[in-house]
């Protein structure tokens, strides 16, 4: 079992009435409590969160009230992980309750910042990010910049590539939809699909697909493909 997403970073002693405020508690549907989680810390959680992201924060996270609320919004908005230099222990004891993973893990808490992409393998409990902020204000020029097997990327990870692209630049997206190792991507959700739909039609863009003998290793690679 994996997750991977972006980050969203907070500090020590995050505590169940900034997860999700007391004046919220006397509604009872978890959709709705949903829309208010982190509102009173971080207002754009909830507008940007997407499935799969995860929350990294500091010491004692979810410190406070007992609710269990707590852990139900974050779980409900979508978010894959927690992760966490510590957690509080009532707060611990309730994420197990509902299923929301959690992981305590002072190193990555410590290095993963705001933005980063995050992926974490439950099964061995190996936590990667690679870092998105390197990119961001600068412009990429004068470059041809190929990024194959874009169908495993995320839309946003797509749009974060092609947004930097400066003067003299050509990007040059490599993929099959069809095949995605992505745990949360589907033929529809990845970024090569949502590339070539948004730039359809621009006088920027071209889009090939080329047939399966355009574009296989060899005669038998081609056999294989049709037959297996």
């Amino acid at each position: 079992m994996n997750t991977q997403g972006k980050a969203f970073t907070y500090p020590d002693n995050v505590d169940t009435d900034v997860i999700i405020p007391a004046r919220y508690l006397n509604t009872p549907d978890a959709k709705e409590l949903a829309l208010h989680c982190m509102e009173d810390i971080d207002t754009g959680f909830v507008k940007t969160v997407q499935a799969g992201d995860v929350m990294v924060a500091g010491w004692n996270f979810g410190c406070g009230s007992s609710r269990e609320h707590a852990p139900l919004v974050i779980k409900t908005c979508g978010t894959g992980c927690v992760i966490a230099k510590s957690f509080a222990r009532i707060f611990y004891r309730n994420a197990i309750n509902i299923g929301l993973p959690i992981l305590e893990c002072e190193e990555a808490a410590e290095e993963i910042s705001a933005g980063d992409e995050v992926k974490v393998d439950f099964d061995t409990g190996i936590i990667t990010a690679e870092a998105m902020n390197f990119m961001r204000g600068r412009s990429i020029t004068d470059t041809w910049l190929i990024i194959d097997e874009a169908q495993n990327l995320t839309p946003r990870q797509v749009k974060g590539i092609i947004t930097r692209v400066g003067k003299g630049t050509k990007v040059v997206l490599l993929g099959d939809p069809a095949q995605i190792d992505h745990p949360l991507l589907d033929t529809r959700s990845n970024g090569l699909t949502y590339a070539s739909a948004r730039m359809k039609g621009s006088p920027l863009c071209v889009q090939l697909t080329m047939l399966p003998d355009e574009c296989e290793r060899s005669s038998l690679a081609l056999d294989a493909a049709m037959r297996m």
